[in-house]
């Protein structure tokens, strides 16, 4: 690891796109010059073998003989194929390189950071652990009693009804609002409630002067 965010930290928010870690990248933009010279190479090698082609056509037609383009196309056919593989081979040596710079996917916040300046990584290594805020799921246990006053007017509607969700920080009072939108269809061994998940959009809490 080479570059860390200064947001990079254990709460810390962050957006879409923003870049949290940069890895060594020399290894990649070698294999990206390696590429390069490979699909170069190919190129050249293709156009060789087209203008070999051509000729074997003409000669074929001038001199009216019918086994010269048999002889020259599976040929084509091959230096081609090495072209499309060197073209593809380039594209994934790019995208490893871009890939250096690791991009948060979503807005998130950070909950567990276990990598640092200077550390070294390997392909599958868990970085860190984030926590999206476009959306959140709360889930709701109710007992056989409770779920008995929601299920008929879901089953009435075919809509799950809006829900307040309230909770107090310390003086505040604050409050989310959101909607129900599926049971989990089983009861909790344990405890022996139903769980309904509501579902809040805008995570921003509202301060609730009651």
């Amino acid at each position: 690891i080479v570059g860390v965010s200064e947001q990079l930290v254990n709460g810390g928010l962050v957006r879409e796109g923003e870049v949290l870690l940069s890895i060594d990248p020399i290894d990649y933009q070698l294999a990206v010059a390696e590429a390069k010279a490979a699909l170069a190479d190919a190129s050249l090698k293709l156009k060789e073998e087209q203008a070999e082609f051509k000729r074997g056509t003409a000669y074929k037609a001038t001199n009216k003989q019918t086994n010269t383009e048999s002889l020259r196309q599976p040929k084509l056919l091959q230096v081609q194929a090495q072209y499309d593989a060197a073209g593809e081979r380039l594209r994934q040596a790019e995208r490893d390189l871009e890939n250096t710079k690791i991009k948060v996917p979503f807005d998130a916040i950070i909950d567990n950071k276990k990598i640092d300046l200077g550390q070294y990584v390997t392909t599958g290594a868990v970085l860190m652990s984030l926590l999206g805020t476009d959306t959140a799921e709360i889930r709701l246990p109710m007992t056989a009693n409770d779920i008995g006053f929601v299920a008929p007017a879901v089953l009435d509607s075919g809509v799950w009804p809006a829900v307040e969700l309230r909770a107090r920080l310390g003086k505040l009072k604050l409050s989310w609002q959101g909607r129900l939108v599926r049971s989990e269809r089983r009861v909790d061994e344990l405890t022996r409630v139903y769980y309904l998940v509501a579902e809040v959009d805008d995570l921003v809490a509202v301060n609730d002067p009651l």
